[in-house]
């Protein structure tokens, strides 16, 4: 395993989600010193540790230690940035093998709102024939409040 990877992947997920130290720790339990130990290379984590972060940014465990994953093709990201319509778009990245969730909407047109993995993200893809739009945005973990029309308020 190239430790340098797998420093560079889990400190750019972190802030790539736009979570701090302090977010992080909250959402799994991590104290925030191992955090930054692990991120510095100082110390290794547990496989537990390491499934919580996996899970967290949504990718394979084995892309934390370098796999590179390439299970998507365009034409199905494109597919899904269809279905998103207009306000939420995905983009590769290459330099990290990941996808970053833009919020077109958004006052900060270069805000990441999320960050998935190519295998996630083909995970999503494969369950889309099923669902309807507002499914996939709450699979992505997106908010999606219906418009009440105010004749029936």
């Amino acid at each position: 395993m190239d430790q340098n990877i797998f420093l560079k992947r889990i400190k750019t997920l972190r802030t790539a989600s736009g979570y701090s130290l302090y977010d992080v720790e909250n959402l799994t339990g991590i104290s925030r010193s191992t955090l930054q130990r692990m991120e510095t290379g100082k110390t290794t984590l547990s496989l537990t540790h390491l499934v919580k972060l996996a899970n967290l940014y949504h990718v394979p465990l084995a892309y934390l230690f370098g796999e590179e994953s390439s299970s998507i093709s365009q034409k199905k990201v494109d597919l899904i940035n269809h279905l998103l319509g207009d306000s939420y778009e995905f983009v590769y990245e290459e330099e990290f093998d990941c996808y970053h969730l833009f919020d077109n909407d958004s006052e900060d047109e270069d805000e990441i709102i999320g960050t998935m993995s190519p295998d996630s993200l083909q995970s999503v893809y494969e369950q889309i024939e099923n669902f309807t739009v507002f499914t996939i945005y709450s699979m992505l973990g997106i908010s999606v409040r219906p418009k009440i029309k105010s004749e029936h308020l």
